[in-house]
């Protein structure tokens, strides 16, 4: 009372509240999510009390514990025709534990936050190498864009030439011109493990040797072969070229040769007889040569210039060649010099008796005296 009569304490005067506080227990924050202190609060009106008496008013914002690590934001990404975009979300760098908000209530992992793409990517099965053609690693790529990728989720953007398998080598031959004889040939390439030929380096473009070929810009020409005689040799096919006389064994104008290398030896040898002056009386020859099997003559020691002994004779020269006294005519003045030289009353020297020698026989005598008689009074 204010007169102050009846003493009393102020827990006396309480009045008791209509409705209790609720206590709250706090716990730890963690590496990513915030903890709580304890507190009460009144389930009437939802106040907040950091004591059971409920005389420190506060919030639930003041209450709570910090998070000992932070969020890493990472923004949206717009999914492509080929990949896969993502929305926004928060990830712990301590634990990585993923959330779809800043306040790390809403955990969520990457999959879950996946927007999808617009267009799926083709698969394309690898197949191997061969001894001459690149092989290719399996990809999948974008039927929209056609980017290219080494896995089925798009995450390795590649190219299709660094997944190729590289095959062996092709070896390469040059262009050859085609001559007047001889066909030429395009360049190419060509595996020396099974020989296929390419039109390309890289072995795309199959082909064949023949359908290379350059043709030559002239035919050549075929010589039917004789066989060999017994005197005459005899010859193989072969071909030539008109234009420039070259020879060849085949068709084809592969192998070069010449007609000599072609020849097919007779099956004797010729018998070579030397040329024999003719004299005053006596028929010379000129030089032949002949088979000993079938006697045929030649002209030739080759055996192609068929003839016979008679066309080869050189006639008797008469009394022509012994112009004893060398005055261009044959007469009694010579005969009597042939005379005197016989009888030793005279001689003749070396040179006119060259021209006395009559029967060329080398010796200047009586016969050639009597011969020089008998055919000066013919």
């Amino acid at each position: 009372d204010a007169a102050g009569r009846y003493l009393t304490n102020r827990k006396n005067l309480t009045i008791p509240a209509t409705n209790g506080l609720t206590f709250v227990e706090g716990y730890e924050a963690s590496c990513h999510q915030t903890g709580m202190n304890d507190y009460w609060y009144c389930s009437e009106c939802d106040a907040v009390f950091t004591d059971a008496a409920g005389r420190y008013l506060t919030n639930i914002k003041n209450v709570v514990i910090p998070a000992l690590g932070d969020l890493i934001y990472v923004p949206a990404v717009d999914a492509t025709c080929h990949q896969n975009g993502c929305a926004e979300y928060w990830y712990c760098s301590d634990c990585d534990a993923v959330f779809a908000d800043a306040a790390a209530t809403q955990l969520t992992n990457r999959k879950n936050l996946t927007i999808p793409a617009t267009n799926g990517l083709t698969y394309v099965p690898g197949y191997d190498a061969t001894c001459h053609q690149d092989g290719m690693n399996e990809y999948w790529y974008c039927s929209e864009c056609d980017a290219v990728f080494a896995d089925a989720a798009g995450r390795y953007l590649t190219n299709r030439k660094n997944l190729v398998i590289a095959a062996d080598a092709l070896t390469y031959v040059p262009a050859v011109d085609a001559s007047c004889h001889q066909d030429g040939c395009a360049e190419y390439w060509y595996c020396e493990t099974c020989d296929a030929v390419f039109t390309d380096a890289a072995g795309r473009y199959l082909t064949n040797r023949k359908n290379l070929t350059i043709p030559a810009t002239n035919g050549l020409t075929f010589v039917e072969g004789y066989e060999a005689a017994c005197h005459q040799n005899g010859m193989m096919d072969y071909w030539y070229c008109s234009e420039c006389d070259a020879v060849f064994t085949d068709a084809a104008g592969r192998y070069l040769t010449n007609r000599k290398n072609l020849v097919i030896p007779a099956e004797c040898e010729l018998v070579y007889v030397p040329a024999v002056e003719a004299t005053a009386i006596k028929n010379g020859s000129y030089e032949y040569w002949y088979c000993p099997i079938c006697d045929a003559v030649f002209a030739d020691a080759a055996g192609t210039q068929l003839t016979n002994r008679k066309n080869l004779t050189i006639p008797a020269t008469g009394l022509a060649s012994n112009d004893i006294n060398g005055d261009g005519k044959v007469n009694a003045v010579d005969y009597l010099m042939l005379k005197k030289h016989i009888m030793g009353t005279a001689k003749l020297t070396a040179t006119q008796l060259l021209h006395a020698d009559v029967n060329g026989d080398g010796r200047v005598n009586v016969l050639d005296y009597q011969l020089f008689k008998t055919l000066l009074m013919k």
